[in-house]
């Protein structure tokens, strides 16, 4: 073999490692934060619970998996409190969760019940403006979804 075709399969070989490693790293980070997640279940308080899922954030950032995630666990916690702060977050998180997979009607499903779930606790007396974009966007998304049009009718009933 010439020296020229050497340097070329050793130099493709480094790509392949390369792009190997590269993978490797995404990957272990994906692990990592979901590893932190499992870890937040089993925390004493919301506190601690709330500290790993922003870390897990910072591990894996713009990632709509993880968003909603963290979304659903203030979801929860709204469910047992009532509290605004948790109403914010998760609504914040599911909608960044869509910003980065507008593909995704899981986002704006999890928007839709967050909504309906905010107005039983008393929080609102009618849908807010981002729990009717989220009917919109859901139904663009799967106009034959029947969970979407149950929820979306039991929103609009609600105003």
């Amino acid at each position: 073999m010439k020296l020229l075709e050497r340097i070329l399969i050793v130099a493709c070989a480094a790509l392949v490692i390369l792009a190997l490693l590269m993978l490797c790293y995404s990957a272990g980070k994906a692990v990592y934060a979901d590893y932190l997640f499992y870890q937040a279940a089993y925390e004493p308080t919301f506190l601690s619970t709330e500290k790993m899922m922003l870390k897990a954030l910072s591990v894996m950032p713009n990632h709509s998996h993880y968003e909603d995630r963290a979304g659903v666990v203030y979801y929860n916690v709204l469910a047992l409190s009532g509290s605004k702060r948790a109403y914010d977050n998760a609504s914040l998180l599911f909608y960044r969760s869509y910003l980065h997979n507008p593909y995704n009607p899981q986002s704006p499903i999890h928007l839709i019940q967050l909504d309906i779930l905010a107005i039983k606790r008393g929080l609102f007396k009618k849908p807010t403006q981002r729990g009717l974009w989220a009917c919109d966007a859901a139904r663009s998304l799967d106009k034959n979804n029947q969970t979407v049009k149950n929820l979306a009718e039991e929103l609009r009933r609600m105003k």
